[in-house]
């Protein structure tokens, strides 16, 4: 068994106090984090989609990522476009949390129903998504 790196990650809602998005992901890679998550909430943060890329796109070594991305809120193969184009563009630096969703809050801003029976119904759109997700390649122009 090889030995792996301990790596330390961060998950930011907002930019740090006084800084741009750009200047807090380049603060955390100067420091060492390893990967910037975000949170995909309707009441909190930035849409996790823009963040990660605006964060990969002026960082080189800082990996991105969601935690989670709600399989709600997005088509499957629009999602896996998007994170396939992250991906390639930040030179394979994306990671990706997926999940069925919890929130009562997103669910009330979604018009959605909440409960034991709908996250079980979600898992099997999680399942979809992450096989949308596996079979993606972005298309370079």
């Amino acid at each position: 068994m090889s030995a792996r790196p301990f790596r330390f990650a961060v998950e930011l809602h907002a930019p740090l106090d006084g800084r741009t998005w750009a200047d807090t992901a380049r603060e955390l890679e100067a420091l060492g984090y390893s990967t910037l998550f975000v949170p995909d909430h309707f009441d909190e943060g930035l849409g996790p989609i823009a963040a990660m890329a605006s964060a990969a796109a002026v960082t080189s070594t800082l990996r991105v990522g969601a935690l989670v991305l709600d399989c709600d809120f997005r088509h499957p193969a629009v999602l896996a476009r998007e994170l396939a184009s992250i991906d390639m563009l930040s030179g394979g630096r994306l990671e990706v949390g997926l999940g069925a969703g919890w929130s009562l809050a997103d669910a009330v801003a979604l018009g959605a129903r909440c409960g034991a029976h709908t996250i079980t119904a979600r898992g099997g759109l999680r399942g979809q998504l992450t096989d949308t997700i596996t079979r993606t390649e972005p298309t370079p122009t």
